[in-house]
């Protein structure tokens, strides 16, 4: 696999013999760069891996277009046969989380207390080195990969975490190491606020209460 920002080279085997020269052209849709010549007939070029650009399958053709230069000036005609890679296939994109969630299982979903699991469900745009690594509310998650491009990562909320929103970041790589951009939001869906203070309740005063004696007269009956 030929991941983002490694810089790879290309054999050039030719009559080019004249002085170190230059190399002009594309392979993939990668700047060719700093000729160097290993004898009188083979030559290498660089090319770097960028962001963006062809994805390019095992076993599929590469396009290539190139002039090379000598110290004289003189420049050659355009080499333009497409290079056959049998097991180097370009990966030329970074992987992108598609999906992210979050939800807490306490009866309100959008709310966690001390000893609720928040959850994290991740999708991934495709596969991934490695389950992805996630840190909830500043503590290590337990990550898990149920099928495909689909992943979670749980967390029980403790005494100790910071109250408020509960934050997380998410790092991944593809199966080629490429690296993706680290998630820190979900794409849909309500954050989750951690509250750990149990409420308390406050006699402000206690009212007296007067109670008035009557007497009445005694009747003798005869």
């Amino acid at each position: 696999h030929y991941p983002l920002r490694r810089q790879r080279q290309m054999c050039i085997r030719d009559s080019y013999t004249t002085g170190s020269g230059e190399i002009s052209g594309t392979i993939g849709g990668f700047t060719l760069g700093s000729l160097s010549k290993t004898n009188d007939t083979t030559y290498t070029a660089t090319f770097t891996i960028a962001d963006g650009g062809l994805d390019v399958i095992a076993g599929s053709t590469i396009p290539v277009s190139f002039t090379l230069n000598d110290s004289a000036g003189n420049t050659s005609s355009s080499y333009s046969t497409a290079i056959s890679q049998t097991a180097d296939p370009i990966d030329a994109n970074k992987p992108i989380l598609s999906t992210v969630t979050i939800t807490s299982n306490n009866a309100d979903s959008s709310k966690a207390k001390v000893g609720d699991v928040i959850t994290l469900t991740i999708v991934s745009n495709e596969t991934l080195s490695t389950n992805p690594v996630v840190i909830i509310s500043g503590q290590a998650a337990i990550e898990t990969n149920p099928s495909g491009n689909n992943y979670t990562a749980t967390y029980t909320m403790q005494s100790s975490d910071t109250a408020g929103v509960v934050a997380f970041t998410i790092d991944f790589s593809d199966s080629s190491t490429n690296a993706g951009t680290q998630v820190t939001a979900v794409t849909s869906g309500s954050s989750v606020t951690f509250d750990k203070t149990a409420p308390t309740t406050t006699i402000l005063s206690i009212g007296t209460v007067s109670y008035t004696h009557l007497t009445l007269p005694t009747k003798r009956i005869v």
